[in-house]
Order: structure tokens, then sequence, then C-alpha cells
């Protein structure tokens, strides 16, 4: 059985790549996509460099703040100052 991140990187490189000289490795050329409408987009394998490049600052914050507002990952010391 294929596991859920190779079958994505299988997925995107059959995809996208084109072997032909000149046009990048495959996977700068799956870092390059802009098919945003791809279910694959959001999770396509990227470098460590390019998530850096792409990763909000705030995004961790603001899930957080979500998720303390739905009751979720609250703390003891959160519940014993409601």
């Amino acid at each position: 059985m294929v596991g859920m991140k190779a079958a994505i990187v299988a997925k995107c490189r059959d995809c996208i790549y084109d072997p032909l000289p000149g046009n990048g490795t495959w996977r700068a050329q799956v870092e390059a996509c802009t098919s945003m409408a791809c279910s694959l987009w959001p999770v396509r394998p990227l470098t460590s460099e390019t998530q850096e490049k792409h990763r909000d600052p705030g995004a961790s914050a603001r899930a957080r703040a979500r998720a303390k507002a739905q009751g979720f990952g609250s703390t003891v010391r959160d519940k014993e100052a409601r």
C-alpha cells in the first residue's frame, strides 16, 4: 500500500512534470504549479525553503484563537479564569 504523501507526490509529478531539458526538476515544476483549483495544490510537495516563503506567520495564532473560542485547546489556567 502506498502512503498518502507518496501518492500525492506521484499524482503531482504525473500531472505537471515535463522531462524536457530546460524545464527544471519535477520538484521545481510542482512548486511552480498554478492550478489552485486542484484539490492537491495546498498539500503539494514543497521544499522547506519554499514552505518558509509561503508561510503565514499569523496563521498559527489565528488557528489557536479560533480553537480557544470554540472551547478547544483551553488550558487549565484558562478554565480557572472562567
